[in-house]
């Protein structure tokens, strides 16, 4: 191109030559840093639902995934967190396996009637005791899960994987059939 490109928190910038101001675009797939994107234009950084009704727990991941250079909202319950899909699309939901009022299986089922491409994208979390029918849900998924507590170090990495299309242990995104 007749222009440069660099690397900034998480987001490939290019600019031309030519002083015309970057525009944002969103790409679909994360190898789209590998492609040619046009001189002026901005890849941008990654979306990440964080739902969990632990609201100190959901901040301080949202703290660490954002000095990441990841675009994050948080959610401190499955029922918010349905509001905002519905208006928004998300790269990643990370979200609590146990919660009050609509809990991470329930927000997954209906996130799946609703939307089965964007349900695709959900990473669950739990604490060290879940019970019989959790574990037969998360196996039947074959998703990628966390157990809480986590070191954050943990969390980038495995946030990271999920992106480049990494595999966890039995891993496989919802829905994929294999």
């Amino acid at each position: 191109w007749p222009g440069y490109a660099w690397v900034a928190r998480g987001a490939l910038i290019c600019h031309d030559l030519q002083g015309d101001d970057p525009q944002v675009i969103a790409p679909s797939d994360p190898l789209a840093l590998f492609l040619e994107v046009p001189p002026g234009h901005v890849i941008a950084p990654k979306a990440i639902l964080v739902v969990d009704d632990d609201a100190t727990f959901a901040s301080v991941v949202e703290d660490v995934l954002a000095a990441e250079g990841y675009q994050v909202t948080t959610a401190t319950s499955g029922l918010a967190a349905l509001d905002l899909v519905r208006d928004r699309r998300f790269d990643l939901i990370l979200i609590d396996v146990r919660m009050p009022e609509l809990d991470g299986p329930g927000f997954f089922k209906e996130l799946q009637s609703r939307d089965p491409e964007h349900a695709r994208r959900v990473m669950f979390m739990t604490g060290a005791a879940v019970g019989p029918d959790v574990v037969e849900f998360l196996f039947s998924l074959r998703a990628p899960y966390l157990r809480k507590p986590l070191p954050m170090n943990e969390l980038c990495a495995a946030v990271k994987r999920f992106f480049v299309g990494q595999s966890f242990p039995g891993f496989r995104r919802p829905g994929d059939r294999s």
